[in-house]
């Protein structure tokens, strides 16, 4: 007999949606993920965190398919332990970096390479993420490889404008706002949703409905894409106008009312 949620694939934003503002999994999400394995349903992640930032959770989450990686630069599977889909950023990027180095000395930079995370610029947002991700980084950018996923910008909001502008002269990369302090650049096309149709491509899942749950202006496009796009009640009013449902806030377990609502909505 076919079970409850089995045709549903849901997919999760981490930071702000299913993480605690601690960065911890609240006991009541993890045991209501546990349920929705439990009625057949699919569960997986889509966040803007690097791989090494991401395989710290692996051990609670157990994605059943893999995960999408750097805001939709990269898919990882966990049970392989390798990346079976990405997208790369152009070469030309390490002279924009330097460039904004120059102009913008006052923001911090992280880079997300196949050999790691590198810092080339630090200031207090960054060394605050860096302690509560608790980042294996290096500082030598030049030791970084030729292949770089994305480019994190951690902006005050009074730099925010001018930065913005000043990177509109890059035509082939793209530029997304991620949080309140953070800016990300990737590959030309990239983004969560794009990473989602990867993922079901590449593994067959084109029948399951796709439910999806985000906060920020990152998970625009994967809310979009889904057949059912959640929101969280932190989300800023402009997301939560995109989605299909607003739900609880990440502090009050949404992960965990997603499911209850699925369980009691979703087509017997």
């Amino acid at each position: 007999m076919e079970k409850l949620l089995s045709k549903i694939l849901l997919v999760s934003d981490m930071d702000d949606t299913l993480l605690l503002p601690d960065k911890s999994i609240s006991l009541q999400n993890l045991v209501a993920l546990q349920h929705f394995r439990e009625l057949g349903g699919i569960f997986t992640v889509a966040t803007g965190r690097s791989l090494s930032s991401y395989l710290s959770y692996q051990h609670q989450l157990k994605p059943d398919v893999p995960v999408i990686l750097n805001n939709g630069a990269l898919i990882y599977d966990d049970k392989y332990e390798k990346i079976i889909w990405n997208s790369v950023l152009p070469v030309e990027v390490k002279q924009y970096v330097n460039d904004i180095m120059l102009q913008f000395p006052q923001i911090g930079i992280e880079i997300l390479s196949s050999n790691g995370v590198f810092v080339a610029s630090h200031n207090w947002i960054i060394q605050r993420h860096i302690e509560r991700e608790h980042l294996d980084y290096s500082d030598d950018i030049k030791s970084s490889s030729d292949t770089w996923f994305k480019v994190l910008f951690a902006v005050e909001p009074k730099d925010a404008t001018l930065f913005c502008e000043y990177l509109q002269q890059y035509q082939n990369i793209k530029l997304i706002h991620s949080s309140q302090y953070y800016y990300e650049m990737l590959p030309q096309g990239s983004s969560k949703g794009q990473a989602l149709r990867e993922l079901i491509a590449l593994m067959g899942l084109k029948d399951k409905f796709i439910c999806a749950m985000g906060d920020y202006y990152n998970d625009l496009e994967l809310l979009q894409y889904a057949d059912c796009g959640i929101a969280v009640e932190n989300a800023p009013d402009d997301v939560k106008l995109q989605a299909d449902i607003v739900t609880v806030s990440n502090q009050n377990h949404a992960l965990s009312e997603v499911v209850a609502y699925l369980i009691h909505n979703f087509p017997k």
